[in-house]
């Protein structure tokens, strides 16, 4: 039979105990965007298997690195072809990777880091079917049967 869980607030901390496990933490203060708010934003844009845009982002990150670890992300559909292609750029090098998508309904570009990507990708089974959208503000959101990650895009710091 499963513990019951007992939430309890004292003072600026929060207390969960369940059977002889109690843990504790501060409470974390200031304004934070509503996640649930946040889920299904935008239209989607591409769908694919996520072994393909696993491979093509491990592709790219190999020349990520500290200083500029953003990678371009390109979705389009030319020729009847429907594309996913990474890119990384940085004083390392450059390097790419290319996956082909079931459909991109409209062309996309985002800068994202790679190891954002990659870690929301650990969850999703490699044969899967993933949906991806995007909002004004770069947010990708992977879209599977495991459940919604929304990772933030980066703005480059341009000369």
């Amino acid at each position: 039979m499963a513990d019951r869980i007992e939430v309890v607030e004292i003072n600026e901390q929060v207390q969960f105990s369940a059977g002889r496990l109690t843990l504790i933490s501060k409470l974390l203060e200031g304004r934070f965007p509503n996640i649930r708010a946040q889920e299904q934003k935008g239209k989607p844009f591409a769908w694919l298997i996520a072994g393909q845009l696993r491979d093509a982002v491990q592709a790219a990150a190999v020349c990520a690195d500290s200083n500029d670890p953003g990678m371009d992300l390109f979705f389009e559909s030319a020729d009847g072809i429907a594309s996913v292609y990474a890119r990384c750029t940085s004083e390392i090098g450059k390097s790419s990777g290319y996956g082909v998508c079931e459909n991109v309904e409209d062309k996309r570009s985002l800068n994202l880091k790679p190891e954002f990507v990659l870690e929301a990708l650990k969850q999703i089974p490699e044969e899967s079917a993933i949906e991806l959208r995007s909002n004004d503000s770069g947010t990708l959101q992977i879209n599977s049967e495991c459940g919604i990650a929304v990772i933030a895009g980066m703005t480059k710091n341009e000369p």
